[in-house]
């Protein structure tokens, strides 16, 4: 069996039983978050990519491919799904990612669905479901590295890139430019069901109104600018 099929395996399987949920406070087994369900799906299957720093989705991509990961985005359709197979990674820097399993579908560990109990009360926290696109900044495909060797030391290694894709985000504010910082805010206030209509990267009326309605509720200042506090609330799920 291939790596690939090990971790596709090991995420339909985890999906499939309930005895696994989601969760952001016991988030390596048996419950996982996003993030911790696709790194372990791989640490199982033989490639070290925790142990090459992958920790969350905003370090994912240097670890991946310090572990054998191509970035073959430009190789894919994010906006349908062409191009994108099996075992591959589906990343958003900030707040999400997934794992392709073949057919269109993914394993997607997505919320807890306010249980907080071990396990998936409802079959939907961790699910097989369609295609969809997050938005996504990065589809990491592997093609072949340090796989059982436990060899990583330092999160690289002589074939990976060196382009850095950690991600910090920046204050955003009412404005008529597009932002890639912005689609992923709209992504995450729809995500959290504080509509700003649709995610097109510009930080209008509808986002501002968004991201009020945001702050009220984590009990933040009120002034439609989406700061530090404010993102750091949206990033927590």
């Amino acid at each position: 069996m291939t790596v690939i099929e090990k971790a596709v395996q090991w995420a339909i399987k985890t999906a499939n039983d309930n005895s696994h949920g989601y969760s952001q406070n016991s988030r390596w087994g048996p419950d996982y978050d996003c993030s911790s369900f696709v790194i372990t799906a791989y640490e199982q299957a033989g490639v070290p990519v925790k142990q090459a720093g992958a920790t969350n989705t905003r370090n994912m991509w240097n670890a991946f491919v310090a572990c054998g990961f191509n970035d073959v985005t430009t190789q894919v359709g994010l906006s349908s799904g062409y191009g994108i197979e099996a075992g591959d990674v589906l990343l958003n820097y900030a707040a999400h990612t997934c794992l392709a399993i073949g057919g269109g579908k993914v394993a997607n560990c997505r919320t807890d669905e306010g249980n907080s109990q071990t396990g998936d009360q409802s079959g939907n926290e961790i699910r097989i479901q369609g295609y969809w696109n997050y938005p996504w900044n990065a589809v990491l495909r592997y093609k072949g590295g340090p796989a059982n060797d436990g060899q990583i030391k330092d999160g690289s290694n002589s074939g990976a890139s060196q382009e850095n894709h950690s991600w910090s985000p920046k204050t955003l504010q009412m404005s008529n430019a597009y932002s890639t910082d912005c689609v992923v805010l709209q992504a995450l206030l729809n995500a959290h069901h504080f509509p700003c209509g649709s995610v097109d990267g510009f930080y209008g009326a509808k986002t501002q109104a968004a991201v009020n309605k945001a702050q009220q509720f984590y009990g933040l200042e009120v002034d439609g600018i989406c700061g530090k506090k404010t993102w750091d609330k949206l990033l927590k799920r």
